[in-house]
């Protein structure tokens, strides 16, 4: 009897020794992941650099936030608005593109700015073949270059080289 516990203690941390690699990676797996926590419009997470591609836990705009901010351009860019003159409803979403932009400052905005751009200016190129009563759904007669030079529609993606990722 006393012959047979060496060789079923020394059997059983075989076993052990060989499990416990893979409860580590699976450990370190959830450690290394966690859940992004929604704050104040921000997602706190895990981020990629755009340069290098590592992973750090930083901040950025959430989609929710970003959809809000899409649903009150399309808001002041609705058909019953098509009075105005282009100037006032320039303005406007300026003012709000601006106030979202000085909001939502802090981490990785780059592709938020671009996809409020991007809306942004779709939005007030249908505004203005609305108003116009064009029909043309090609970009010759507003073009981006127009609605951003002439209309005065802001862009909010050249404004993130001056952004910092962090405040100290």
């Amino acid at each position: 009897m006393h012959q047979q516990c060496p060789q079923v203690a020394v059997a059983a941390l075989a076993d052990a020794s060989q499990a416990r690699p893979a409860a580590r990676r699976v450990l370190r797996r959830r450690q290394a992941e966690p859940e992004p926590v929604k704050f104040l419009g921000y997602r706190i997470g895990r981020n990629y650099g755009s340069r290098t591609g590592w992973a750090f836990i930083g901040t950025r705009p959430s989609r929710e936030s970003v959809r809000s901010i899409c649903r009150k351009v399309s808001e002041m860019t609705q058909a019953r608005y098509r009075l105005p003159e282009p100037e006032l409803v320039v303005g406007r979403l300026n003012r709000a593109l601006l106030g979202s932009a000085r909001y939502f400052r802090l981490g990785q905005v780059s592709r938020a700015y671009q996809a409020i751009d991007s809306y942004a200016t779709k939005r007030f190129r249908q505004w203005s073949c609305r108003k116009h009563k064009t029909k043309s759904r090609k970009y010759v007669q507003f073009s981006n270059r127009r609605l951003w030079h002439v209309h005065g529609l802001i862009r909010l993606a050249p404004r993130t080289a001056s952004l910092p990722l962090a405040k100290a």
